[in-house]
């Protein structure tokens, strides 16, 4: 990871875009991938790199969180991080429920992941 390369965008397909053209223009040298925290993100950064000529995965590598169902309908299918949100919500509501009942400040919760691995995602090479 190169430090200060992680940049905020709004969480749509424009602040993908924006956030791809940001890091590769302050990063000293061409990332070899880039994480986003959602599907939508992941697909504005997928789209800008095409519109530069940037061949994903070879030369960037891209890779979302949700698995949305679009993620596997463009083309390159979208590299994703996969989380039961019901299970997430329901930790969620509990942590909150004993926060108000008796003050247990929320701690840490691991929650299960799966990687779903499509196109737009391979080691450096």
């Amino acid at each position: 990871i190169i430090p200060g390369a992680a940049c905020e965008q709004p969480y749509s397909f424009a602040g993908g875009r924006t956030g791809l053209r940001n890091i590769l223009r302050e990063a000293s040298t061409r990332p070899t991938a880039v994480f986003c925290g959602n599907d939508v993100l992941a697909l504005g950064c997928l789209f800008e790199a095409t519109a530069l000529n940037l061949k994903v995965p070879d030369q960037l590598s891209i890779v979302g969180c949700d698995n949305l169902p679009i993620s596997a309908e463009v083309t390159p299918g979208l590299t994703t991080v996969a989380l039961e949100s019901s299970l997430l919500g329901k930790k969620t509501a509990e942590a909150l429920l004993r926060w108000l009942q008796d003050g247990t400040e929320p701690g840490r919760t691991e929650m299960p992941i799966s990687l779903i691995q499509r196109g737009t995602a391979t080691p450096p090479s």
